[in-house]
């Protein structure tokens, strides 16, 4: 029995928050003697953080923004680092679809979980990317298990009425949190207790490693 690596995939065109939202996740879920590997596919201004706790390992390795992420180099990190998750900073000009099909291949459904997909957007600038770009922008939506919407308090209440409703109708099923900035973030994902709980993460941390000693 193999415990599987679990994948969080961030994506978001630059400037919407996503390394920030990458952050705040870390700072909220990252537990004591786990190990998290990021592939960076793109960078912004802002940077990881991979000091949050001295008792975890944070390993970050940049993927060049104009290069496909692959299933070898994937799984090569994987078999090297053998993380309890990795995250994909994903980069926000590339289709989803190529990081989503390197795992139906068989060589990483062995190794990782089903990935679990987040996405950030900027209230002030979507519409122009959903209008010029839908093939790239809409499969993000479709996707996404939850979506940060950032600076909506930058519009006005009709036009995040429609905005929030085109979320809606797009992908029912994800949560939807409309933000005024980046900073009520961390706040808002704790009262909404969307994000798993320390005490799962935990359990989940001593399983992953019973089995590595295993082996």
């Amino acid at each position: 029995m193999n415990m599987k690596s679990e994948i969080d995939i961030f994506t978001g065109f630059l400037g919407s928050g996503k390394t920030f939202f990458i952050n705040t996740f870390l700072k909220d879920t990252l537990v004591p003697k786990e190990t998290v590997l990021i592939i960076q596919c793109e960078e912004g201004q802002q940077r990881i953080n991979i000091k949050l706790h001295f008792k975890s390992k944070i390993i970050l390795k940049e993927y060049g923004p104009s290069e496909a992420l692959t299933s070898a180099y994937l799984k090569q990190m994987i078999e090297f680092y053998n993380p309890n998750r990795v995250i994909i900073e994903h980069n926000g000009m590339r289709l989803l679809s190529e990081v989503l099909n390197i795992f139906n291949e068989e060589q990483l459904s062995k190794l990782c979980s089903e990935p679990t997909i987040y996405h950030t957007a900027d209230a002030l600038t979507f519409d122009m990317f959903y209008s010029n770009m839908k093939e790239l922008v809409e499969p993000y939506i479709v996707y996404s298990n939850l979506i940060i919407i950032n600076n909506c308090n930058m519009l006005e209440k009709e036009k995040l009425k429609t905005l929030k409703e085109l979320f809606k109708n797009i992908n029912a099923n994800a949560f939807i949190f409309m933000l005024e900035n980046l900073e009520e973030l961390e706040e808002v994902l704790k009262r909404s207790d969307v994000l798993e709980s320390s005490l799962i993460r935990n359990i989940r941390l001593y399983i992953h490693n019973a089995i590595k000693f295993l082996h």
